[in-house]
């Protein structure tokens, strides 16, 4: 007769599955179930799509680089999308240029900053499926450079780039039409100084680039320079009388056809009060002059924004910058008088981008559910993710007082609730979620006594056997030391929850941020990486500490002996229970600065080495801040990204696995989640799910092990059930066990009843 334990939840997504995995497995992926808009950004490019009217854009920071391209669309209703590219990817970039190529229907992006100055030119193809190109032009390249300007030039069907850093007037184009090629230009007159973060704009009535503005060596710039596209190039600067604009660096600037002028918006000036919100008009014709517009109300200050124009609609149109890095703008060209944002419509009801969240699975209803964590303020705080239907639905809309972050979270079965300790601004709150109904969380009081100090980044599982939540280390919060912790403490979840400080022999690791998990095999929980905090900053041992907490008798610490290539230990390690091994998913690696989708694999039983795994098919992007579950079902483990950084967002994949003969597949959906409530004074509802319709039984037993209660479910069928008990009335209080038996699967959970 074969026992299965039921999958647990961990601290910071490190999470039992169970799998059946003989081989390295295979990506794919699962969901990509978009964020309602674009991380915020700046320093990024974007460009009209006049084809498709809709706005592109592509890299730019808010924190990293990022390398994802997103359209929304400019009807009626305004809607976000991330374009999924085929080809290789450009590298995650900022101060890049980027055009539009009428002729090809392209964008091209031309250099940047990608860790360092970069002079690549990669082109997009915006028809059918959108397809990135890393072109190779003939000739001697301009050298690397960021935060310098680029134009199409329509008339030679090529593209311009003047200057950038580190303060370059350089002129060259990239012939576009016919071969491929990089061409020097060398124009008369004298040339404006050096310069980068200005701004550029193509003048087509004068078929001429007009530069405006940017910094050089220690001065902003508010000069206005010309460069004749002719046969035979040649600079001038154009001087207006009247009222300047303010020097400044990083603006954004664009052509309007309808008033023939050049129009720069926003910008940054250190010794003049930083960043600008004012827009400002310059005539292109005989009468060149500045004008002030007066815009109502007046906008944050931003720079490194981008400015299109949308000629369809006459507007001018303004995305992100340091002062509304999320918004898109737009206003009127005929009334510049008042700008208005653009709400596109949420495409896919779906978590936004998160951090510093838990992670647990609901193995009777299949469902990955992640709760809290640093996220807008408007999302709501826990959601659920159904793994049979592959759709996110919302839970509970806010987090407990104090909220929920770097906390713990379990799934108790007999109780079918999760529970929550710990975390930041909430050092020493304990919570409850019931799954049944998991709308609200609510305070879980414990019984008055020695209670865990209050704490961040602990880890924390469910001990199925004793029907408690084990809490280890984590971060100190009451003061300012910052240091880790290495005791370790059970919260009893029968009746009235009580914390006991559990006393091992031995003497275990001082960490945070370290992920564990109970190995129903050997009795234990199972601790992997994490830091050794004492002072600021995360401190990571030279070698991924791995340590097992026995639970039989009295408990004891116990190193975990590791051979073979160690994973660094920045990652979560979560059980495979077929596989009887521990699996790690994500390695850090320092020369990237991001994680890297590796996995790691070493065995459990006979203290086998780590090895490398090497999945197929294409990996998920280089990202941190995931979770982790699996789809017993499917037999794959499920990759969730919703993290720290700014390309990150809830795309799910999956890393499929082989069968294993000895583990049927259908038993792994079998699940007891206990009894509704838990404990109950009256009749009992007990949760639970069937593998399939085969004869199955749920029995009622006293602690003598005497059968008291006897029901046939297998009729009912596979998937998630409810059954009522009213038998339990007439029973003394005490605890009693539950067991679900069907073919030769067993699972139990203990109900509890009270007077």
């Amino acid at each position: 007769m074969a026992y299965r334990s039921i999958p647990l939840a961990l601290c910071f997504a490190a999470l039992i599955a169970t799998t059946a995995a003989a081989d390295d497995g295979t990506w794919s992926l699962f969901l990509d179930a978009q964020p309602e808009q674009p991380p915020s950004r700046d320093a990024h490019t974007a460009i009209l799509d006049p084809v498709r009217h809709r706005l592109i854009v592509f890299g730019g920071p808010n924190g990293p680089p990022i390398s994802a391209t997103w359209a929304m669309s400019l009807g009626a209703v305004p809607n976000w999308t991330r374009i999924a590219t085929a080809g290789p990817q450009p590298l995650p970039r900022i101060w890049h240029s980027a055009i539009y190529d009428p002729v090809r229907d392209r964008m091209i992006v031309f250099g940047g900053d990608n860790g360092g100055p970069a002079n690549d030119v990669w082109a997009l193809s915006l028809a059918g499926t959108p397809a990135w190109t890393l072109l190779h032009p003939s000739g001697t390249p301009p050298a690397g450079r960021f935060s310098h300007s680029a134009i199409y030039d329509p008339v030679r069907d090529r593209m311009i780039v003047f200057g950038g850093n580190y303060w370059l007037n350089d002129v060259w184009a990239l012939n576009l039409g016919g071969p491929l090629a990089w061409q020097p230009l060398t124009p008369a007159g004298t040339a404006p100084p050096a310069r980068s973060s200005h701004a550029a704009i193509y003048d087509p009535v004068r078929d001429r680039m007009v530069v405006f503005g940017g910094y050089a060596s220690g001065s902003y710039l508010n000069d206005v320079w010309a460069l004749s596209l002719g046969v035979t190039p040649a600079w001038s600067e154009i001087v207006s009388s009247g009222s300047l604009p303010p020097a400044r660096a990083c603006n954004s600037a664009v052509y309007d056809p309808a008033g023939d002028r050049l129009l720069v918006y926003g910008g940054y000036n250190q010794f003049t009060g930083g960043p600008m919100s004012d827009l400002w008009a310059f005539s292109l014709g005989s009468l060149s002059g500045w004008n002030e517009l007066t815009v109502s109300p007046a906008l944050p200050g931003s720079y490194e924004q981008q400015v299109v124009l949308d000629p369809s609609v006459g507007r001018l149109l303004a995305y992100g910058g340091s002062g509304l890095p999320f918004t898109c703008l737009s206003i009127p060209l005929t009334d510049p008088s008042q700008w208005q944002a653009i709400t596109p419509l949420r495409p896919v009801l779906s978590p936004a981008l998160r951090s510093t969240h838990s992670a647990t699975y609901d193995p009777l209803r299949r469902r990955l559910v992640i709760a809290g964590g640093d996220r807008r303020s408007n999302d709501p705080s826990t959601w659920a993710l159904s793994l049979g239907t592959r759709e996110w639905h919302t839970l509970a809309s806010e987090d407990p007082p104090g909220g929920l972050r770097q906390h713990c979270t379990i799934y108790d079965p007999p109780g079918d609730r999760l529970i929550a300790f710990g975390g930041r601004g909430n050092s020493t709150g304990l919570w409850q979620l019931s799954m049944a109904d998991g709308s609200t969380w609510q305070p879980l009081v414990a019984a008055p006594g020695p209670a865990p100090e209050g704490r961040s980044e602990a880890a924390a599982i469910f001990d199925p056997l004793r029907h408690r939540m084990l809490l280890f280390g984590g971060l100190e919060t009451y003061s300012y030391s910052n240091y880790s912790l290495n005791d370790v403490w059970a919260l009893s979840l029968d009746g009235s929850p009580t914390w006991t400080q559990v006393a091992p022999s031995g003497t275990g690791p001082w960490l945070s941020n370290a992920s564990a998990f109970y190995d129903p095999a050997r009795d234990r929980m199972v601790v992997f990486g994490g830091c050794t905090a004492a002072g600021a900053g995360c401190k990571r041992p030279p070698t991924a500490p791995m340590w097992e907490l026995s639970l039989a008798g009295t408990p004891a610490w116990n190193p975990i002996a590791q051979s073979g290539t160690l994973p660094p230990g920045y990652d979560p390690a979560i059980l495979d229970v077929a596989g009887d091994r521990a699996l790690v998913v994500g390695t850090y690696s320092p020369s990237f600065g991001v994680f890297v989708p590796a996995v790691w694999a070493r065995g459990l039983a006979d203290g086998s080495p780590w090895t490398r795994l090497f999945p197929q098919g294409q990996a998920p992007p280089l990202i941190e801040a995931f979770t982790a579950t699996f789809d017993s079902d499917a037999g794959r483990a499920l990759i969730a990204f919703s993290g720290d950084y700014p390309d990150d967002d809830d795309q799910v994949w999956a890393l499929t696995f082989g069968a294993v003969a000895s583990v049927p597949p259908p038993a792994s959906r079998l699940a007891l989640a206990g009894t509704l409530p838990n404990p109950a004074s009256g009749a009992w509802v007990v949760s639970f799910g069937l593998a399939s319709a085969a004869p199955a039984t749920i029995e009622l037993l006293d602690v003598a092990g005497r059968t008291l209660v006897t029901r046939q479910v297998g009729q009912l069928g596979a998937g998630p059930h409810t059954l009522p008990i009213a038998e339990a009335r007439r029973l003394p209080p005490g605890v009693y066990l539950l067991r679900l038996r069907q073919g030769a699967e067993v699972v139990t959970a203990r109900a509890s009843l009270v007077r």
